[in-house]
């Protein structure tokens, strides 16, 4: 404003003097009047910037983390899950009028009744209830499968070459994953009989339940041994035929043959 303000000044002076000219009859012009003429009224200029309130947003970034179900190789409470495990078991009488009577490894479901003993050398052995019949599922070969005179509550029996029990089980637990059908589906690592496995179940949106063994072959590790049970809520007891399972090897030992 001080550039400004001296060529404002020096604009005025010159239209002074050129205003007055030189005069024969001028007269003497006072100190005070020559003031008056090249003082100049400046008008007040109020220059403010005004405040300028800059706000960023808070921004909120989320990253949704992937879903990854892990089967759980912990032991699970089979009675917590599949309820009274001796409810309306209705054993059958042997001969002479006594029951054998067999427990789970968990120790959680009990079946008291007759029982008769089912298998092969390809697919191991098994004790089911006496009057279990022989079936065979549709489009499949090889199985030892026995059901009820119902055809809900089945036992199956079978034996992998050249696929050793952990394998076996990851690619079991991928299938049943994948049927969409089947929920609250869970693994653990178990020893039904003694022999070490993995255990998957899960249950069916119709009611009912399927439990799978995946069995190691002490004989030969590179193999395995399928067992499953399937059954509804009033046959669960049927969990207790997996504590009398054998190998092809352990049975024969057993038999004397």
């Amino acid at each position: 404003m001080k550039r400004i303000c001296t060529i404002l000044a020096a604009a005025a002076m010159c239209a002074a003097a050129t205003a007055c000219g030189p005069s024969l009859n001028a007269q003497p012009v006072s100190d005070s009047e020559t003031e008056s003429q090249i003082k100049l009224d400046m008008p007040d200029i109020d220059v403010s910037v005004p405040d300028v309130n800059v706000s960023v947003p808070d921004i909120e970034i989320t990253v949704e983390q992937p879903d990854i179900s892990i089967p759980d190789m912990s032991v699970p409470d089979p009675a917590e899950y599949f309820g009274d495990s001796t409810a309306d078991a209705a054993p059958a009488q042997s001969a002479s009028g006594q029951n054998d009577r067999i427990t789970d490894e968990s120790g959680d479901f009990v079946y008291e009744g007759k029982l008769q003993q089912i298998g092969d050398d390809e697919n191991g052995y098994i004790q089911v209830p006496l009057g279990y019949l022989r079936f065979q599922d549709e489009d499949v070969d090889g199985l030892t499968q026995y059901c009820d005179t119902s055809g809900k509550n089945i036992v199956t029996l079978d034996h992998y070459v050249g696929t050793d029990y952990y394998t076996a089980a990851q690619n079991l637990h991928a299938y049943m994953e994948s049927q969409s059908d089947l929920e609250g589906l869970t693994g653990a690592t178990v020893h039904p009989a003694g022999y070490n496995a993995y255990q998957i179940y899960g249950h069916y949106t119709d009611g009912f339940f399927i439990v799978a063994w995946l069995i190691e072959d002490p004989a030969h590790p590179e193999d395995t041994y399928y067992l499953a049970i399937e059954f509804d809520n009033d046959h669960s007891y049927l969990m207790a035929c997996s504590s009398t399972f054998q190998t092809v090897e352990d049975h024969q030992k057993a038999n004397g043959s």
